[in-house]
């Protein structure tokens, strides 16, 4: 049996109340392994934005790209600026939306429990993506 302090009324998930311990086990490993395959392809889409701020080594592997940019002059100093944008919302709003999604697989009974395993979802990516 596991003893855990109360949390507050305004703060309880009443559906995962008396949750049997086999769907909260089912639940964590589930959020987990969905949480360490995003984990694994998450740097695809970042890798992606954070490219564009070099739209120069980006004309030389994509030539359809090097028409556009000479076509349209502006669209070089553009991809320069939203590439910063989207890699902000990428890792501040998406990132832990997904996150908090797959923290409730595990069967949380309180909004602290389900922000201590978001936190934790959190440091794993930080820890991750140190390496690239």
């Amino acid at each position: 049996m596991l003893v855990e302090p109360a949390p507050d009324p305004d703060e309880i998930f009443w559906r995962n109340v008396g949750l049997p311990a086999q769907s909260k086990k089912t639940g964590w490993m589930l959020s987990m392994f969905a949480t360490s395959v995003l984990c694994l392809f998450w740097s695809i889409p970042m890798a992606f934005f954070s490219s564009l701020t070099e739209v120069n080594s980006l004309k030389e592997k994509m030539p359809r790209l090097g028409e556009l940019t000479e076509k349209y002059n502006s669209l070089e100093s553009f991809f320069a600026l939203i590439a910063p944008l989207l890699l902000l919302t990428m890792n501040e709003v998406i990132l832990p939306s997904i996150l908090r999604y797959f923290a409730t697989w595990e069967g949380h009974v309180g909004a602290s429990l389900l922000d201590a395993s978001l936190f934790f979802k959190l440091c794993a990516f930080v820890v991750s993506t140190q390496g690239n």
